[in-house]
């Protein structure tokens, strides 16, 4: 699976596909629209520590301004308890997407401080700004968290 896996090369098919010469408006979506999607890909693509060995190296085009040739995309954490004989899986340390995990995170402690409270006093004030001991907890977590790749 893994020789194919890379033909077509998936670089020179976004840039085929995705790359604009000029700007084109999205006359049909608002900025919030846009906040939401780069809200969920956040969820989508966040798959907690990966494996630092035998990346996916991606070929790239001598014009490609990528700054590392070739590019270089750690892989998804292979599952330990997968059953040698099926198909592989991964694990994430993360929830599935749409379950509010990005507001909520992935540690009790944190979805607690957001949830554990009554919507009257939900941990924040003012103009939907976090207390600090709700700002000092995230800061905790983040610190803790694996680094984003």
């Amino acid at each position: 699976m893994d020789e194919t896996l890379l033909e077509p090369n998936p670089r020179t098919v976004s840039r085929e596909l995705l790359t604009r010469k000029e700007f084109i408006p999205a006359t049909t979506l608002n900025l919030l629209a846009g906040a939401w999607i780069q809200f969920e890909v956040h969820d989508w693509f966040s798959h907690g520590q990966n494996e630092e060995q035998n990346p996916w190296k991606i070929e790239l085009a001598a014009d490609d301004p990528w700054p590392q040739h070739p590019m270089e995309i750690q892989r998804t954490r292979r599952d330990p308890s997968a059953d040698p004989t099926g198909s592989p899986t991964f694990v994430t340390a993360d929830t599935h997407w749409w379950d509010g995990s990005q507001v909520y995170g992935s540690d009790p402690k944190f979805a607690q401080a957001w949830s554990g409270v009554s919507q009257a006093s939900s941990g924040l004030y003012g103009n939907s700004v976090p207390t600090p001991e709700l700002a000092q907890h995230a800061r905790e977590a983040a610190e803790k968290a694996p680094a984003a790749t």
